[in-house]
């Protein structure tokens, strides 16, 4: 393996761990919203938590295709 090669590798390893901590954290800020909202309007079932985890895990989806297509 040449030093170039292995530099590139090193690369992509950094940025798909870090697309993988940004996904966690899209998730996470869909969840809390969802269980603040929840909460606040006095829901019986957990409506706003599925919904923003759903919306937010889309949108970070899209994000990630269209930052992947750039290359």
């Amino acid at each position: 393996m040449e030093p170039n090669q292995k530099k590139t590798s090193s690369k992509d390893l950094l940025k798909y761990s870090g697309m993988a901590f940004e996904m966690a954290a899209f998730l996470l800020i869909g969840m809390l919203a969802g269980k603040y909202l929840d909460k606040y309007f006095h829901t019986s079932k957990p409506y706003f938590l599925l919904s923003l985890s759903i919306l937010m895990l889309t949108l970070y989806m899209i994000r990630l295709v269209k930052d992947v297509s750039k290359k």
